[in-house]
């Protein structure tokens, strides 16, 4: 028998013998809700998964009546995910000029701020060298502050390795980010510059998340906002 024929009928045979269930109902796709990490705000621990834009997402996720797990990936990975489909909601992302118009914002989760962490007050008229997270509010902002050629980093503890080591002047990061890495590090007694800019991490969607599940979890956002279940922590409100 030709080797194609004997394929086709092979292919033939697998699909009758399906239940007829499985042939009677079309292919429904489940709706991912992704999680990056990215510490201090979504982190893994020898007791399990927390964070406080994790646990607002928990509780959103609830309002929503979405019952499947969330799944932690790595920052990069998540991202890239959360581009495959349109059923895919993904946070905790800062809403940056470049990812604007690349998802749907759909909640805030929480805040935070800017911050410039060094040995030492920066001068900026002594043209100093701060670095940033690559693909961040940080490096808009750096040029704002008159930072003109900030050094991007694609992870903080490289960016905060430089400073320690001397080769950046200043570190120019989130600050609860900031404060979780030296901590980690135990290290104490830098110059912190605050109140540089607040900013907003979001749980965010693919563009074409079909209307029923956007108005699924917008409905949900805006009764946790009126119960005030989830959003911006007291600190920084």
């Amino acid at each position: 028998m030709d080797p194609h024929r004997r394929r086709a009928l092979c292919q033939l045979a697998a699909f009758a013998a399906l239940p007829w269930t499985a042939l009677a109902q079309p292919h429904r796709e489940t709706t991912r809700l992704i999680a990056a990490l990215s510490p201090p705000y979504v982190y893994r621990s020898p007791e399990g998964s927390d964070g406080p834009a994790l646990n607002a997402a928990r509780d959103l996720a609830k309002l929503a009546s979405f019952a499947d797990p969330i799944e932690l990936l790595p920052w990069e990975q998540a991202l890239a995910q959360a581009d495959l489909s349109p059923f895919t909601l993904v946070f905790p992302l800062e809403r940056t000029l470049e990812l604007e118009s690349h998802f749907l914002w759909l909640a805030p989760l929480m805040a935070d701020e800017w911050v410039i962490v060094s040995f030492r007050p920066i001068e900026r008229d002594s043209d100093p060298l701060v670095g940033t997270l690559h693909h961040s509010g940080g490096m808009e902002l750096a040029g704002h502050l008159g930072y003109a050629a900030p050094v991007p980093f694609a992870h903080p503890e490289e960016g905060l390795h430089h400073l320690l080591s001397g080769r950046l002047d200043g570190w120019l990061a989130p600050r609860r980010q900031s404060e979780y890495q030296l901590q980690l590090a135990g290290i104490r007694g830098l110059h912190w510059s605050s109140g540089l800019a607040p900013f907003t991490l979001y749980l965010a969607a693919h563009r074409l998340l079909p209307d029923a599940q956007l108005r699924r979890w917008r409905h949900a956002t805006r009764a946790g906002q009126r119960g005030g279940r989830f959003g911006y922590d007291e600190e920084l409100a």
